[in-house]
């Protein structure tokens, strides 16, 4: 049997559990695509499916899980082309999810027009962004954000790299998507904080006002978010923990300052190692763990920040061009 000639449940099947080849992807989308016949008749065995692995999770969020993973397989075929990844709301699921289909399409060549993409980086200095629907997202030091011309048209999403400060616009009938790494953060309008470094370990997601919900392709189920509350998600092993935080601290970097009252010297400087664009190695492995108070300005020169850790801590540091290593003398 070659590839193109499987049973059609075979091939949902094997959709579901992320096993198609490219090409059965291909003819996958066309014959879900081709007929409502179709359509429907992949949800009813979806439903199956999910039952039979005893998972409780809304199509909402099933789809936006499948979406990342997509998102996912796409890099790795294609590095470093951008895309806006395709996440729903169970209200429009159906309809949002052949949407989606004509992103793949267009993604791998299918589509005749591709969406004109909006790109910002920061560099050293944080900046600020105005999306059409009244959205204001402050982005922190060295961070990049982008979304495309469709932004809003069936839904708002953007993609992040960094740190931002999200002030969403309220609109019940488009949800609000940020997509950072294999996380998804879904709104309709509120206010809150996104710490997702590509080269950091752990995500971190504060909320200021409203809810949020949480979802990544490692999680059975999304997490919800309350004001106050931070979530940590570390990739590495796929731990969440979710705790009540001083969200005023979280966003000092709104008002020029970095605050930290008190915290980890390994957490002081994985947050620093952003602002000024370098990485940091303690050969103290000890010391990493022991809190300090302080707060630094923006714009704050690296040796006066240096002068200042020599001080609290009784090490030296060292410059190796873009690294700083921390040592007892």
């Amino acid at each position: 049997m070659s590839e193109l000639e499987k049973d059609i449940d075979i091939l949902i099947v094997e959709f579901l559990e992320n096993k198609l080849s490219e090409k059965e992807l291909h003819y996958f989308f066309e014959w879900i695509c081709a007929d409502k016949k179709n359509e429907r008749y992949f949800f009813d065995l979806k439903a199956i499916h999910d039952s039979r692995s005893n998972l409780s999770v809304d199509i909402s969020e099933s789809w936006c899980r499948l979406e990342i993973k997509l998102r996912q397989k796409q890099e790795d075929m294609q590095k470093k082309k951008h895309f806006i990844i395709r996440c729903i709301s169970s209200v429009a699921a159906i309809f949002i999810f052949l949407v989606g289909l004509s992103w793949y399409f267009i993604s791998n060549g299918f589509g005749t027009e591709e969406p004109e993409i909006y790109s910002y980086f920061t560099g050293g200095a944080p900046g600020e962004v105005h999306l059409p629907d009244g959205t204001c997202i402050k982005l922190g030091a060295n961070t990049s954000m982008s979304y495309t011309s469709e932004y809003g048209v069936k839904k708002r999403a953007v993609i992040l790299d960094g740190e931002g400060f999200f002030d969403v616009a309220k609109d019940e009938q488009k949800p609000f998507i940020v997509i950072s790494g294999d996380q998804c953060i879904s709104v309709l309008g509120t206010k809150f904080n996104v710490r997702s470094y590509p080269s950091d370990t752990v995500f971190i997601t504060t909320l200021l006002e409203g809810s949020v919900k949480f979802i990544t392709s490692s999680f059975d189920s999304e997490k919800v978010l309350r004001p106050g509350e931070q979530l940590k998600y570390n990739r590495s092993n796929t731990q969440v923990e979710i705790s009540m935080v001083d969200t005023d601290e979280v966003v000092s970097w709104l008002n020029n300052y970095y605050t930290f009252q008190p915290q980890s010297l390994k957490e002081i400087l994985a947050r620093m190692s952003h602002v000024y664009n370098v990485t940091f190695e303690c050969l103290d492995t000890a010391i990493m763990n022991k809190s300090f108070r302080g707060t630094f300005y923006q714009g704050q020169d690296l040796n006066d920040f240096l002068d200042v850790i020599e001080l609290a801590t009784n090490l030296k540091c060292k410059k190796q061009d873009r690294k700083i290593v921390l040592y007892k003398e």
